[in-house]
């Protein structure tokens, strides 16, 4: 019978009890494949027990491809792992091993079998290399810029760190080959989606979409999973020199469908908004001063400003100020408020030529001689030049009949707004005259009427070329006959010298 307190030494040799531990200790080789658990992790190691004398060390390297992963993010304290010797114990007493290599016969052999199947794969994109991308799919694969879409791929950065799907087009085990194509998958699927979508679009119809991707020369609207192009002059009714400015990716749109050809189609966004030139000679007209905002400088020096949502005109370098200027920078900002004369419409081409300088040539801020037409107030000509009262106003009594009080309130309401431009016109004369005190005159320019007509696009019509030299011409005697006081003003102003002789 053994005593509880007798010693393992007193019945066992040393020579024993070491045959005992090197019977349970596995002795390793390099080329052998094992497996172990992950004892530790820290930024550049993996620690394992292998049931071995010593730990195994799996490298940074060794662990994983992907050069920007982080250790601690794909190696955890209890996983088991697969491995490949490398190196008997090294001088830290620690025993080399590779995960990556360790996968490397099996991951060749996997996607042998993808490939000749026809089927995709998944992998995550962890660089991007001259040409392509690289992807983990277990081990690297290429993946060329070509292949990455249907569409030309602008900055393929974008995708270091998603998962993609794509199909394997060429494996070379002997010279550690693989190519991908994400084009390939797309295309097929674009296919079958078309297909269905054809089916039910038509030329004129309107749909719903968001913005899949922009290119310089428009975007791409995904529809049903089938992209469509906007074209950039199809992208607002306003100038657009960079989509960007108009258009998010992801943001969801209405388009519509302007021409299907040979299975592709184009589509629209600005016809789906109202068109704001269609009704634009109704409310303006050449001579006529108007308050813009500053948009954009043009590359030639001058300006484009806007007089109201998506109706933009170009202020040529010549037409900026009554003085000689080598650029408008400086003296205007974007977002700025300036009152300017149309000097041109070009409604076939929706183009609008402004002009700040004839706006204030003639212009006196101090007087009080105020034109209700030139700021806006809608008048109109017979057949012989004769000014036309509106609807429901007596030019006997000179006050408005019974029964037109909507049509009263109507002018009235006109008139001061046509009034308000003027005043604000005045103060933004006043505003750039003390601006311009610091500012030496270069070369005076020559001074010329603001009545002067400018010959514009429209100018083939003879009767509207008419109306435009009434309208510009016959202005002088609003003093003899207007409404004292805009908030008074109760009949409309008269606005020619004919007139006055007329009823005289």
């Amino acid at each position: 019978m053994t005593n509880e307190n007798t010693n393992i030494s007193d019945i066992m040799s040393d020579d024993d009890m070491l045959k005992i531990v090197d019977d349970t200790v596995v002795e390793f080789n390099p080329g052998d494949v094992v497996k172990g658990k992950i004892t530790n992790v820290t930024d550049d190691e993996v620690y394992l027990d292998l049931n071995y004398k010593c730990d195994g060390l799996i490298t940074f390297r060794e662990f994983t491809i992907n050069q920007h992963a982080k250790l601690r993010d794909i190696a955890k304290v209890g996983d088991e792992v697969e491995v490949v010797v490398l190196d008997k114990e090294d001088k830290n007493f620690r025993l080399i091993v590779s995960k990556r290599r360790a996968e490397y016969e099996q991951v060749w052999q996997k996607l042998q079998v993808i490939k000749d199947a026809d089927e995709t794969v998944r992998g995550t994109v962890i660089d991007a290399v001259k040409g392509g991308l690289k992807v983990d799919v277990g081990i690297g694969a290429f993946l060329p810029n070509s292949l990455i879409d249907v569409r030309k791929t602008v900055d393929s950065k974008v995708f270091i760190g998603e998962e993609i799907e794509a199909k394997i087009i060429e494996i070379d085990k002997a010279k550690k080959n693989i190519v991908l194509s994400r084009k390939a998958i797309i295309e097929d699927v674009d296919a079958e989606a078309k297909k269905e979508l054809l089916k039910n679009l038509t030329v004129g119809s309107r749909q719903k979409g968001y913005v899949s991707s922009i290119v310089p020369f428009g975007a791409f609207i995904n529809i049903g999973g089938v992209d469509g192009l906007v074209h950039i002059s199809e992208l607002s009714w306003s100038r657009v020199d960079n989509p960007h400015d108009v258009i998010k990716i992801g943001e969801e749109v209405e388009v519509e469908v302007i021409s299907i050809e040979d299975g592709r189609f184009s589509l629209s966004i600005k016809a789906t908004e109202p068109n704001p030139w269609d009704n634009f000679t109704q409310k303006y007209s050449i001579g006529q001063i108007v308050p813009a905002t500053i948009t954009k400088f043009s590359e030639y020096g001058g300006v484009f400003a806007e007089i109201e949502k998506n109706i933009e005109g170009l202020i040529h370098i010549s037409e900026v100020s009554t003085r000689r200027i080598d650029t408008p920078k400086g003296i205007y900002n974007i977002g700025d408020v300036i009152y300017a004369r149309i000097i041109d419409i070009n409604l076939d081409r929706h183009q609008l030529a402004l002009s700040i300088r004839q706006a204030d040539i003639d212009f006196d801020p101090n007087s009080d001689d105020f034109d209700p037409a030139v700021y806006g107030l809608h008048v109109e000509y017979d057949a012989d030049g004769n000014y036309k009262y509106p609807d429901g106003f007596d030019s006997e009594t000179n006050d408005w009949k019974p029964g037109f009080e909507d049509a009263k309130k109507a002018w009235e309401t006109e008139y001061k707004k046509a009034y308000e431009t003027w005043t604000k016109h005045k103060v933004s004369f006043k505003e750039k005259a003390k601006l311009f005190e610091d500012i030496p005159e270069a070369v005076a320019p020559k001074k010329e009427s603001s009545k002067r007509i400018v010959k514009s696009a429209l100018s083939e019509d003879e009767d509207l070329l008419q109306l435009k030299e009434q309208l510009a011409g016959g202005t002088k005697s609003e003093k003899d006959e207007k409404p004292a006081k805009e908030e008074k003003a109760d009949k409309p102003a008269k606005t020619s010298d004919k007139e006055d002789k007329e009823e005289k």
